[in-house]
């Protein structure tokens, strides 16, 4: 077996390749001066089994089009079969029409990949589990709760502790965290202005003064909702506050908003890959390397 990356998250590339006992597989990635990618795969890959791992992160159409041209190059080359390790997977959001005329992007997305020749893909925490259906190859979807359960029983004493809901929406993620760490569940009760986008908070379910309150979340784009719940809970009385998020798209507002929020620590996987993320403060990780490179080991 082989495993190859493409320029969104090399970090994770490494990670999950030594977790598989073996180095990344030689591969040139480059662009002509128009701005069209290239991909050169540099070594022998007839008859392998090969991993390609990419997550569709900022810019979202390069990073897909390169992962094509690295599976049609394999393919070309003469790869057995070839597993597609997609972290976050770009257009998940985009899974039902808002508007009449509007692309259902993430089937659409979920479509191409199927037919350029993989037989199999790996992703973590998709936006609506509906999107693994839009797959027409089978789909190892796989969740960060474990992961996150662990950290937390690690480094944060949970005995005071709740599990908060920043809104109704979010419910189902929340109650189930609550209920593997065997905590009470908190709801926010908040109501989005529909012409303005403003959030206005109108109570909580529970008095939360003097708990360590944790959130849940799949990802963090603008992160607004997650600062003014925080800010709120900490107005509230709430002796800590963790945030937890599978995918940081790391959008510098999002940045910006957290860093100045009442949040204390962030708690995000190594889904998505910046320069950036060394700015952030509060700011922790866990790895999905062990969980991914366990889940290919299963299919050879």
């Amino acid at each position: 077996m082989k495993i190859f990356g493409g320029s969104s998250n090399q970090p994770l590339v490494q990670k999950i390749a030594y977790r598989l006992k073996i180095k990344p597989g030689r591969i040139e990635l480059s662009s002509f001066t128009n701005g069209e990618s290239r991909v050169w795969i540099r070594e022998d890959v007839n008859g392998e089994d090969c991993v390609v791992v990419q997550s569709f992160s900022t810019p979202p159409d390069k990073m897909i089009i390169q992962f094509l041209l690295i599976v049609d190059a394999l393919v070309r080359a003469g790869a057995a079969r070839i597993f597609a390790v997609i972290p976050w997977f770009g257009y998940s959001l985009q899974d039902k029409i808002f508007r009449t005329g509007e692309s259902i992007a993430a089937k659409m997305v979920a479509k191409i990949i199927s037919l350029s020749g993989v037989s199999r893909v790996f992703t973590v925490d998709l936006h609506s589990e509906s999107v693994a259906g839009f797959f027409d190859v089978p789909v190892m979807h796989y969740s960060t709760k474990e992961l996150f359960i662990n950290y937390l029983k690690k480094n944060i004493r949970i005995r005071n502790s709740v599990v908060v809901s920043p809104d109704f929406g979010a419910m189902k993620k929340s109650r189930s965290f609550a209920q593997k760490l065997r905590l009470n569940q908190i709801v926010i009760n908040k109501e989005r202005d529909r012409a303005s986008g403003e959030l206005t908070i109108h109570g909580i379910s529970a008095p939360v003064r003097g708990k360590t309150c944790l959130i849940f979340d799949d990802l963090i784009n603008t992160g607004r909702t997650i600062a003014i719940a925080a800010d709120y809970l900490k107005k509230q009385g709430a002796a800590e506050i963790y945030f937890f998020a599978t995918h940081n798209l790391y959008l510098k507002e999002a940045e910006e908003v957290l860093n100045k929020s009442s949040v204390d620590k962030v708690i995000v996987s190594d889904s998505v890959y910046s320069p950036e993320q060394t700015r952030w403060r509060r700011l922790n990780f866990v790895s999905l390397a062990p969980m991914l490179a366990e889940g290919i080991k299963k299919w050879l």
